[in-house]
């Protein structure tokens, strides 16, 4: 419930009539007034473990499949979205992490200075609930985050924006163990110095973006130009 608040409110939506925000605004309606009508049979569950490995119980479980013959994110046919990815497509992978972290980037980026604490806490504990990965999600949930990274909205894009690097750095080095990283799209510390050379500061003497124990690259980060970039570029 929280995830879903913070998507009909953050949701980035340019539409006139707002399709998407109001889209979420009715998924919870349905799931907070109509749950027990979304309910995954008793006989189709799985054997569901909380994080801590206690069982889920069967009044838990929603059936994706019931939600979506009566909903649709946007208005608009899941059909639709069959397509496949767009800005986020890959030469053999990338898509579902790519969106993912451009919703992140952008929910955090339509937020306020009054809610920044909130989304940032709702949209961490999503990923540690929902991410399919169990390494991924053990990974970032050690990504340090502290009372000031909620502060206000630049604040909290900032921490969006140094996860992001540090999850990059991680599959960076994976993938070239593995061998398998994909050419037209290799893990950088982003924005590279093309899309935003304001934001590489080789003068500076502080906020340097630390990356796990050590700076990441030689890289000296402007955060108020990294922050002023991020709502540009997600907004």
């Amino acid at each position: 419930m929280d995830l879903i608040e913070l998507l009909s409110t953050n949701f980035p939506d340019d539409l006139p009539d707002h399709s998407c925000r109001n889209s979420l605004l009715s998924l919870k309606e349905m799931v907070q007034y109509h749950w027990e009508s979304y309910k995954v049979e008793k006989s189709s569950l799985p054997q569901l473990l909380r994080n801590d490995g206690q069982a889920l119980s069967t009044t838990e479980g929603i059936d994706p499949d019931k939600v979506e013959q009566k909903w649709q994110l946007c208005s608009t046919p899941w059909v639709d979205y069959a397509q496949g990815w767009h800005t986020c497509s890959g030469t053999w992978t990338r898509g579902y992490t790519c969106g993912l972290w451009s919703l992140l980037h952008a929910v955090a980026a339509t937020s306020n200075d009054g809610r920044a604490a909130s989304d940032l806490a709702a949209a961490r504990a999503a990923v540690s609930e929902f991410f399919g990965c169990e390494v991924c999600r053990q990974h970032f949930e050690t990504i340090p985050v502290s009372e000031t990274d909620g502060q206000n909205k630049a604040a909290a894009q900032l921490w969006w924006w140094k996860a992001h690097n540090i999850v990059n750095a991680r599959v960076e080095e994976i993938e070239a163990d593995a061998g398998d990283w994909d050419p037209a799209f290799p893990k950088i510390q982003w924005p590279s110095d093309e899309i935003c050379e304001s934001c590489r500061d080789s003068t500076a003497s502080s906020n340097v973006m630390v990356r796990e124990d050590k700076v990441a690259g030689d890289i000296q980060w402007h955060d108020e130009e990294v922050a002023s970039f991020l709502s540009r570029f997600y907004r």
